[in-house]
């Protein structure tokens, strides 16, 4: 696959994660549509990420907090 290689994400891009992240895609999925690598997604999402509080796994406000511990994309590095 051949991913644009250019700067900054746009706000379209930007508004294609969020809109992909509420339609619970995958990084990879999101990444494939803008033409991107799945890390740079990724870390789109890690970097500009809006906490809330609440009761949530390790007070992580994503409902998949258990599965990053094992990625290791919210910077949590202990096991369950």
């Amino acid at each position: 696959m051949n991913h644009k290689g250019k700067g900054q994400l746009t706000l379209s891009d930007r508004i294609a994660i969020e809109t992909g992240i509420y339609k619970n895609d995958t990084f990879k999925k999101i990444a494939q549509t803008l033409n991107r690598h799945p890390s740079t997604i990724a870390h789109e999402v890690l970097e500009n990420r809006t906490r809330m509080q609440g009761e949530y796994p390790f007070n992580n406000d994503c409902k998949l907090a258990k599965q990053c511990i094992d990625q290791h994309i919210c910077g949590i590095h202990t096991a369950i």
